[in-house]
This record gives structure tokens, C-alpha cells and sequence, in this order.
């Protein structure tokens, strides 16, 4: 369509666009068939948005690794400035994004649709009104006719049944935002976009370490990431990501970091040949040692053992390796790990190395506390957006029992509705995964298991959420860096309360994810009796 009246540019929203066209093949995929160039006010964007049609159309893939060569050979036709001011706008998407990395493309599809519906508005309303002015009825009534014909592709409704919705469907269920690594993460399954994946806890029992530690391994994952603080100033929730980064601590020292065992091996039973010791730590019925005693027992060289935990592969044509599992018996010990303290020169070096490595994926925002309400959040989104070109995929919003309401008026079980159903409408609509702590009834503090009815304050959010996690520590398990994780809700598979995942922590170095260990226990019982 010719737009025959030049509106105010908003050239933001299109170097966003560009910056989707040159990078992602899916974000193309999906906006290419609704472009039509005369939306680009700009004409630096227009021609490149038309290379990149170009090179899609012809490729059937986003140019971000040819496009510096496409520039070199159409900015021999083209004037010193326009070149140089195409030339800068493709450096900087090139210093800040990587191929298929860094675009959250549902959220920015959203929003190109969003532009492109208004620009169709304006040049529709601009055509109309000079069609009108010559009296031309019918060419004037066509255009209303063809705004409709847009308005129905950008209306968000879809087919069900339609192959390219059910392409669409699968790929989104087959590519999660996250996966944590390790049996953790087979354990919790995939994590998506638009998700709500609540975090309940008592107090001090490493909520927001755990979502730190979710935070730090999605923007090295080239996630962009995103960590709103409502309770630390933002330098307290960057010194946690320096040592969870480096493993150092606030002084130089020695640290017991857990590891695990098995019982046998402990108890002195197994008697199979690549045991690591012929030592035990006690004799069955005993009580575990207690940390302090460790070193009477590096004395005595004694050594933990996993061998039938790290080589058990259930598709193995032997018998015996698909049976060893059977063999352990989940226990935990310790090494020493000699940690110096935290500094800036070691800091200033690691963040080099990452940034070379992983690019711009990380941001945190601190609010005082109880000052912030899920619609502040979307204001600052929206201006981290406008500033750095920076669009998250992964909120973390810590915690979110101290968010006010975007009401004023509510209180009580009321505000804490509102508050988590607005976290899960900023899911939705920025297309990002949310991760929100809360905490847990005072009850929680003395039960080995959290579970449903230790929901705090209002056990509607267990309908808001898409999932819920539980921390569950006795302090037993906590002198002993032994965090269970378990599944309180989840609402697209299956769950059990009881049945948690065995992590290692060592939260002095700032490390609460040293390793896992399965998915154990059906009961209300542990797997292991810590005393």
C-alpha cells in the first residue's frame, strides 16, 4: 500500500524490528508474510528490513552472518551518510547479539504486530481521508476493506488444527527457555516462556539463592536475564553473583564443601572391588558424625564413594552397570576447599572472561522495600527496553510477598491475589519466564517436608502460578549444606509433594547448586536420616 501522508517516525520500534529481521530466523519466519515495507518510516531500516527479506526469501534463514557482506555491497550505491549511519546500526547489533541469542521473539512479535497494526491504522485513516477529500467513495470504502483483511491476520486468533499452528505448537513445546543442568534439572523437567514458577520457603532457607542460582545459569546460558530485587540494595544481590561466578568468600579460609557418598560405604559393608577405601565412617545404627569431626576422619584417610552412582547407565548391554544403581545408597560427606577472599581485581577478571564469552545477558534493578508494585516493574521493563535494547526472557522478581498491589485499596488476602496474578500477567504478556520466592507459614520451620498447606498468606497463588517449588532443610541437613528440592504444584504434569531432589550447597562461597542427586523418597520421610 502507497501511504500517502508521512506520520511522526518512531524509528525505536523499528531498529528493534531490524535487530529481529538480522538475528532470528523464527522471529522472521513468523513476521515475514505481515511486513510490508511502506511501515518503515525510517528509510535506513526500510532497506535494510528489505535485505533482509531478500536474503530470507532466497535462504529461508536470518542474514546475521552474511549481513555484514550484504552492506558491503550495497553501500557502493549508496550516499557517505546513509552508509555510515546503516554501518553504525549494524555494528551494534552485531557487538550485542548473537545468532538466534539474545531476542526474546515472542515478546518482540507481539510488539512488531502491535507497530505494524498502528502504522496500517495511520496510513489506512491518512488514505481515506485524501481519497474522501476527492470524493473517490469506493477507493476510499476499499481501503477500509483491505484494513480488515490486516486486522484478521494481527487479531491473535488461530486455527488449532491449522499445520502451521501445529509446527508452531511442537516447536514451542520441543524449545524451552531452561533446563537446569545435572539430575536437578530432570527432576524440575523444562522451564517455558510465559511461565509463573513460584519458590516457597521458610525463612532463611536460601530463596533467593536458589533463584540467583537460576538467574546466573540461564545468562550464561545466553538467556537475557533480569533480577529485581525488593528486599537487598543491587550491590548485596551483584557481590552473591561475583561469588556464585568465582567461588570465593567475604575471608580468606578453609570450607567443609559437602559431597556425596554412599551409606555403605560409610557403614563399611560394601565389599565391592572399586570401593575407594577399605575405612568406614561408622557402624549401622550409629549416628552420622557431625561435621566437626571431619578431621579425625581425614586422618584416618577415609574417602567418600560414588562409583556406582556415576557409572550406573540404565542402556547399558551390561547387566551389572544397569544395575548399580541398586548398590547406592544416598549419603553425604565433605572435602575441604581452601577459598581466598572476594576482591575486585578477581571480580573485574572474571566478569572480562564472561563477557567476552557470553556477550550482554545480565541486569538487576533494586527497589527500597514495599515501594514497588508488578506495574513500577513493567515501567522499568519498559524503559530498559527504550535505553539498552535489552528485552528479558527471565524475570526474577525477589520476593514477592513484599510487592505492593497496583491497587491501593486492597489489603489482605485481596492484595495478595492481585499481586500474583499480576506477576503471572507479566508472564504472560512479556513472554518471559518469572520466578518469584515467597515464603512459607511459620509451621514450615519445623516439618521435614513443605508442602501445600504450608502456603503463607493466601493459598490462591497456588492457582496463579504454573509451577511451585518447595525448599525443604532441616537444620540437621542445613549444618550439612543439604537442600531437598521438591514440587509443590505444577500445572502441566504430573507432581508429588513428598518426592524431592537432593542438592549440595555451600553458601559461604556463595555456591547453593554443587551437585545433584535424583529424584528420592514417596513418603514423608527422607532418604537420609541426618542427626
Amino acid at each position: 500500500m502507497v501511504e500517502l501522508i508521512r506520520r511522526k517516525i518512531d524509528s525505536t520500534i523499528e531498529k528493534r524490528i531490524i535487530t529481529g529481521m538480522i538475528v532470528s530466523e523464527k522471529y522472521l519466519q513468523t513476521v515475514s508474510p505481515q511486513i510490508d515495507l511502506s511501515y518503515f518510516q525510517n528509510s535506513f531500516t526500510r532497506k535494510v528490513a528489505e535485505w533482509c527479506l531478500d536474503f530470507y526469501y532466497t535462504y529461508r534463514t536470518a542474514p546475521f552472518n552474511d549481513i555484514k557482506a550484504i552492506f558491503e555491497r550495497e553501500s557502493a550505491r549508496m550516499k557517505e551518510e546513509e552508509a555510515s549511519i546503516i554501518q553504525t546500526m549494524l555494528e551494534e547489533i552485531s557487538d550485542n547479539f548473537e545468532i538466534d541469542k539474545g531476542i526474546n521473539v515472542e515478546f518482540l512479535v507481539d510488539r512488531t504486530l502491535l507497530f505494524f497494526k498502528k502504522r496500517e491504522l495511520e496510513i489506512t485513516a491518512g488514505n481515506i481521508q485524501i481519497l474522501l477529500e476527492k470524493n473517490a467513495i469506493d477507493q476510499a470504502e476499499d481501503e477500509v476493506i483491505n484494513f480488515r483483511k490486516i486486522s484478521k491476520i494481527t487479531s491473535g486468533w488461530v486455527d488449532p488444527f491449522d499445520e502451521e499452528q501445529i509446527e508452531t505448537t511442537m516447536s514451542a513445546q520441543e524449545d524451552p527457555l531452561l533446563i537446569l543442568p545435572g539430575p536437578l534439572g530432570s527432576f524440575l523437567g523444562p522451564m517455558h516462556k510465559a511461565w509463573l514458577v513460584g519458590l516457597t520457603g521458610p525463612y532463611k532457607r536460601g530463596k533467593t539463592w536458589l533463584a540467583g542460582e537460576i538467574y546466573t545459569l540461564a545468562g550464561l546460558s545466553k538467556i537475557r536475564v533480569v533480577f529485581i530485587s525488593l528486599e537487598m540494595p543491587a550491590w548485596e544481590v551483584n557481590l552473591r553473583i561475583y561469588k556464585r561466578l568465582t567461588g570465593m568468600a567475604d575471608r580468606a579460609g578453609n570450607f567443609l564443601i559437602p559431597c556425596f557418598d554412599c551409606l555403605r560405604n560409610q557403614f563399611g559393608t560394601c565389599n565391592k572391588p572399586y570401593r575407594t577405601n577399605t575405612y568406614f565412617l561408622m557402624n549401622e545404627g550409629d549416628d552420622i558424625p557431625s561435621p566437626q569431626s571431619f578431621d579425625e576422619f581425614i586422618e584416618l584417610q577415609y574417602r567418600p564413594c560414588t562409583y556406582c552412582k556415576d557409572n550406573y547407565n540404565p542402556r547399558s548391554r551390561i547387566k551389572e552397570v544397569r544395575e548399580l544403581i541398586q548398590e547406592y545408597s544416598l549419603a553425604t560427606w565433605f572435602t575441604w576447599k581452601r577459598s581466598e577472599a572476594i576482591n575486585r581485581f578477581e571480580i573485574k577478571d572474571k566478569v572480562d572472561v564472561i563477557k567476552r564469552m557470553y556477550g550482554d545477558y545480565f541486569r538487576v534493578k533494586a527497589y527500597p522495600r514495599f515501594s514497588a508494585c508488578v506495574s513500577d516493574i513493567i515501567r522499568d521493563l519498559d524503559i530498559l527496553e527504550q535505553t539498552d535494547n535489552f528485552v528479558p526472557e527471565l524475570i526474577v522478581v525477589d520476593y514477592a510477598d513484599i510487592l505492593k498491589s497496583d491497587r491501593n485499596s486492597l489489603d489482605g488476602y485481596h492484595k495478595e491475589d492481585d499481586v500474583w496474578m499480576n506477576l503471572a500477567r507479566l508472564a504472560g504478556e512479556r513472554k518471559a519466564l518469572v520466578i518469584a520466592p515467597t515464603q512459607a507459614t511459620g509451621d514450615a520451620l519445623e516439618v521435614e517436608n513443605v508442602t501445600q498447606k504450608h502456603t503463607a498468606r493466601w493459598k490462591g497463588k497456588l492457582g496463579h502460578v504454573d509451577v511451585m517449588l518447595s525448599l525443604n532443610q532441616t537444620d540437621a541437613e542445613k549444618l550439612r549444606g543439604v537442600m531437598r528440592i521438591g514440587m509443590m504444584a505444577h500445572r502441566h504434569q504430573n507432581f508429588q509433594q513428598y518426592k524431592t531432589c537432593t542438592v549440595l550447597q555451600q553458601i559461604d562461597i556463595g555456591q547453593p547448586n554443587l551437585g545433584s542427586y535424583g529424584s528420592r523418597g514417596t513418603g514423608h520421610s527422607s532418604t537420609m536420616e541426618l542427626k
